[in-house]
Order: structure tokens, then C-alpha cells, then sequence
């Protein structure tokens, strides 16, 4: 201190004024990088929020376009409208049909119309045919051309009812020896040491609906 005072004083007041920016600078460039480090935080957090959030719109537009879809799938007058060959009664049909058509349309804005059509080639639009929904259905039947005919002509239905009453076998065999068994779509879930048990019941059960061995994952 005693040094200092012996300067001049613009030698002194340069002193200070140094100091002071220096500090100055190391309070902003504080400041900045405080605020730079909150804001790419925020934009994270942000961008995380914004990403699940579709991710969730997605998810719940596909869960909601498979419920009616299998809501079509199964309903029964959509069954009798296609398989209906009297044009009277299909015309009868159609007035039942299309109320219900028009309330799954309604559900969601995005959903545009919905079309169903049989392997003969008849086929109900809510909203008139158009050359979109024509062009997913022939997309549709080009991405799998290998079962592309039995497409509309109800051997998904079919083959559910063979499927299901292979469970039942598998789940009645079980039933019959006092053994756990849990089903789950076409899988099955037992005790470890029940595993041989049910390939063996699997296998038996496909071979007396289909007449050939199954392969079992």
C-alpha cells in the first residue's frame, strides 16, 4: 500500500480503472455464461418435452386407430353389408351401417374417412370412394401379394377361431394335469419345469386343427 501511494496519481487512477474493468468483465462474463448455461438447459428441457410429447401423440393416434380398426373389423353389419349379395338387403344394410361409420370418423379431426372393401371387390366408403384410401388399399395388397387373396374374404377371422382353439386344447390339457397355465394371445405362460410339457400340447393341439407338426418358438 505504501508503494501505491508513492505513485502518481494517473498512475494510480489507470490502477483503478483497470482493476474495476477487470472486475466488471468477470461479473458479466459471469453473468453470461450463468445465462447461457439456464437457457441451453431450458431448450433441453424444452426439446425433451416437446419430443415426448409427440412421441405420446403418436402412440395414442396408433392406439386409437387400432381400436377402430378392430371396431370394423368385427362389427357384424359390416360382416353382412360385404357378404350381402341381395341389393335390397345390402341397401338396408347400408343405412344401419353408416350411422356408426360417421361416429368413428367424428372421434378425431385428422381421421379423414374410413373405407372397407372384400375380396369380390364391394366395398363402403363413409365418405365416397376416393383414390387415396384406394391407393393404401393396393399398397396394402402389393406389401404382402403372397396373401393378397384372402384379403376381405374373412380367413383372419377364421384362422383367430383355429388359433383359439388351439389355446383351448393346450389350456385344457393343463386344466386336466392340475398345472398353472397363463395365455396370452397365442403364447403361453407356465413353470419352468412345465415347458416340455406344453411343446408337447402345442404340438398335439396344431396337429389335430391344421393336421401338420407346429414350429414352436
Amino acid at each position: 500500500m505504501p508503494k501505491f501511494k508513492t505513485l502518481s496519481i494517473k498512475t494510480q487512477l489507470l490502477m483503478v480503472v483497470v482493476v474495476t474493468g477487470l472486475i466488471l468483465f468477470s461479473i458479466v462474463f459471469y453473468t453470461y455464461y450463468e445465462v447461457t448455461a439456464m437457457v441451453a438447459k431450458n431448450n433441453a428441457d424444452y426439446t425433451k418435452d416437446v419430443m415426448y410429447q409427440i412421441e405420446r401423440r403418436i402412440g395414442d393416434n396408433c392406439d386409437l386407430l387400432e381400436k377402430i380398426m378392430r371396431s370394423v373389423s368385427f362389427d357384424s353389419l359390416v360382416q353382412d353389408y360385404m357378404l350381402e349379395t341381395d341389393p335390397y338387403s345390402k341397401y338396408q344394410i347400408f343405412y344401419k351401417l353408416k350411422p356408426n361409420f360417421l361416429n368413428l370418423v367424428s372421434i378425431k379431426d385428422g381421421i379423414l374417412d374410413i373405407g372397407v372393401e372384400n375380396y369380390s371387390g364391394t366395398n363402403f366408403f363413409v365418405r365416397g370412394q376416393n383414390s387415396a384410401l384406394q391407393a393404401v388399399i393396393d399398397a396394402a395388397k402389393a406389401a404382402h401379394q403372397p396373401i393378397a387373396d384372402t384379403f376381405c374374404t374373412g380367413a383372419g377371422l377364421r384362422l383367430q377361431g383355429v388359433d383359439a382353439k388351439i389355446a383351448e386344447e393346450v389350456l385344457l390339457a393343463f386344466a386336466r394335469d392340475r398345472k398353472p397355465c397363463l395365455c396370452v394371445h397365442d403364447s403361453f405362460v407356465v413353470a419352468a419345469e412345465d415347458a416340455a410339457f406344453l411343446r408337447i400340447c402345442m404340438d398335439i393341439a396344431y396337429y389335430i386343427r391344421l393336421h401338420r407338426h407346429a414350429t414352436i418358438a
